[in-house]
């Protein structure tokens, strides 16, 4: 398999690892949210937003290696590295360094470089 390949198929793996990381996380964080004095709708929006974000990863890790193996599908994942780039972004902006930006970074890292050595118009095999 060629580095483009692998870098892509890396990205994959990270993105569900940090999905998997984040579901793990859920069960520390529900309780400090339903024990805090924030109104009951906030922590209920809270805990969905965990959920979401979770699924998020955890889809987007699937897309990445479907997408990886169609034909000409090198434009879609440099679009699908605009996800874990932004999500990067935004925790950089409110959350500040941690792990979990970390592990999204490099997944969009990865990704970014991963389908940009593709070659532009690769035709899928099997191999």
């Amino acid at each position: 398999m060629k580095l483009a390949r692998w870098l892509v198929l890396l990205a994959g793996i990270v993105t569900l690892l940090a999905g998997l990381a984040h579901t793990l996380g859920y069960k520390f964080v529900a309780p400090l949210l339903t024990n805090s004095n924030l109104p009951a709708n906030i922590v209920a929006a809270m805990k969905g937003v965990w959920l979401i974000y979770t699924a998020h990863l955890i889809l987007l890790s699937v897309v990445i290696v479907w997408v990886s193996r169609l034909p000409a599908g090198r434009s879609l994942l440099m679009f699908l590295a605009l996800f874990p780039l932004s999500d990067a972004v935004f925790m950089y902006h409110f959350v500040g360094p941690f792990i979990g930006l970390y592990m999204v970074l490099t997944a969009a890292a990865l990704l970014l470089i991963g389908a940009w050595l593709l070659p532009h118009n690769e035709v899928a095999t099997s191999r």
